[in-house]
């Protein structure tokens, strides 16, 4: 009999742990009935969108902090991209990218950022002096 990798172990572990609290939830209820089990969910999923609501409400007060124009605001919460967006401009809407790619030429600093895949193709933006010139989804 072989030996046990770390992370053969750990997921063993892992399956053991999820098993007894499954059981332990299952006995529990069993106990109890299932009004408690309906009012747990029926919590968590309001907790769920509370969470949710507020935190899209933070982060609103701070782009309106930061940037006080309403159009930029609304663009840079809704993921909106647009040409002459500034690079901390971007970062606020789309995050920091997954890999940038720069270069010098005839003095420019021109760079790529790569986003993640959305929906099996990839964002690209291109960036001139750290302003949006052109954008496009790439495979």
């Amino acid at each position: 009999m072989e030996k046990m990798t770390k992370t053969q172990k750990e997921a063993l572990a892992t399956l053991l742990f999820v098993a007894i609290v499954i059981t332990a939830v299952i006995r529990f209820f069993q106990n109890v009935g299932i009004l408690p089990l309906i009012i747990v969910i029926v919590g968590c999923v309001l907790a769920f969108f509370s969470y949710r609501a507020i935190k899209r409400k933070k982060r609103l007060t701070y782009l309106k902090q930061k940037y006080i124009n309403s159009r930029i605001v609304d663009r840079i919460f809704n993921g909106v991209l647009w040409q002459g967006e500034s690079a901390k401009q971007l970062i606020d809407s789309k995050g920091n990218p997954d890999e940038i790619n720069k270069k010098l030429v005839d003095g420019i600093k021109k760079e790529v950022w790569k986003y993640g895949r959305q929906g099996g193709k990839r964002l690209v933006v291109h960036l001139e002096k750290d302003l949006v010139v052109d954008w496009n989804l790439r495979k």
